[in-house]
């Protein structure tokens, strides 16, 4: 969205985000998110990559977690 110019919409991507991670106990992530969709909505451009970034790390470490908890109730 935000490679399209459609800040709306990039704006709504990141408060869905928000919704979702603080439902799901995300913290970290909840609030990168609601970061990101108040950066979004105050058109600070420059913030926005760095923020992208750190969601996408931490993204990456709750996704990992979750795999881990499902392998073991695999075992």
């Amino acid at each position: 969205a935000l490679a399209s110019e459609d800040r709306s919409t990039a704006e709504r991507i990141a408060h869905t985000l928000r919704g979702i991670t603080g439902t799901l106990g995300a913290k970290t992530l909840q609030e990168l998110a609601e970061s990101l969709e108040n950066t979004i909505k105050n058109g600070k451009s420059g913030e926005i990559d760095p923020l992208l970034a750190r969601i996408d790390q931490e993204l990456a470490i709750f996704i990992a977690s979750i795999d881990q908890a499902l392998e073991a109730r695999r075992d």
